[in-house]
C-alpha cells in the first residue's frame, strides 16, 4: 500500500518538495522555511508559515484598532448627546448669560423669595394693610417657594444626568486603555 504524495514547490525558495495528502505543515529541505500546505479544490501549494503568522497577527491588531475606532465613536456621540441635554438645561439670564442648573442656585431663589415676600409683606403694613397688599407679599413668598423647590429638583436632575455622563465617558477611556495596551 503506497501513501499518496503532493508535488509541491516552496514558496520561499522554489525548491521541488513531495507531501503527504494528509500533511497540513512541512520543512523545506533546501532552505529550512516553515511552509503550511494550502489546497483548494483539487490544487495545492505551500505558504511560509511566517507569512501566515503575520497576516493573523495583523488581522488581531485590526481587529484590536477597529474595537478602539468603535470606542471612540460612543464617546462621540456620549458627548454630542450630553452637549444636546446641556444646551437645552442651562438657565438665561436677560442678558445672555448661562449658567448650569443646581441645587444651590434653587436654594438661593427660594430664599430670595421668602425673603422678598416677607419684607414686601412687612413694609405694606402686614396684617393691618388694605388687603390686597399683604396678599402680594405672601404670594410672593408662594412663588419663591415654588420656583425654588423646582430649581433644586432641575439642578439634582442635572447633576445626576452630569455624573452619569462623566461616569460612561470614564469607563469608555478605560476601555480604550485595556484595548490599546492587550498586546503590550
Amino acid at each position: 500500500m503506497s501513501m499518496e504524495l503532493l508535488s509541491l514547490s516552496c514558496n520561499h525558495c522554489g525548491a521541488p518538495l513531495e507531501a503527504p495528502k494528509s500533511a497540513n505543515y512541512l520543512s523545506c529541505q533546501h532552505c529550512g522555511s516553515r511552509l503550511k500546505i494550502m489546497s483548494s479544490g483539487g490544487a495545492a501549494w505551500t505558504e511560509v508559515q511566517e507569512k501566515i503568522e503575520a497576516i493573523a497577527e495583523r488581522q488581531d491588531d485590526m481587529a484590536q484598532d477597529l474595537e478602539i475606532i468603535k470606542l471612540h465613536n460612543q464617546i462621540e456621540a456620549l458627548e454630542r448627546d450630553w452637549d444636546r441635554y446641556r444646551d437645552k438645561s442651562m438657565i438665561r439670564s436677560k442678558h445672555g448669560r448661562e449658567r448650569e442648573p443646581s441645587v444651590g442656585g434653587g436654594m438661593f431663589s427660594m430664599i430670595v423669595g421668602i425673603v422678598g415676600g416677607l419684607v414686601f409683606f412687612a413694609m405694606s403694613g402686614g396684617a393691618g394693610a388694605p388687603m390686597p397688599f399683604p396678599l402680594f407679599g405672601l404670594a410672593f413668598v408662594a412663588f419663591g417657594v415654588f420656583s425654588g423647590l423646582h430649581s433644586m429638583k432641575t439642578g439634582k436632575a442635572f447633576e445626576r444626568s452630569k455624573q452619569r455622563f462623566q461616569s460612561q465617558r470614564r469607563s469608555l477611556q478605560g476601555q480604550i486603555r485595556r484595548a490599546s495596551h492587550t498586546d503590550s
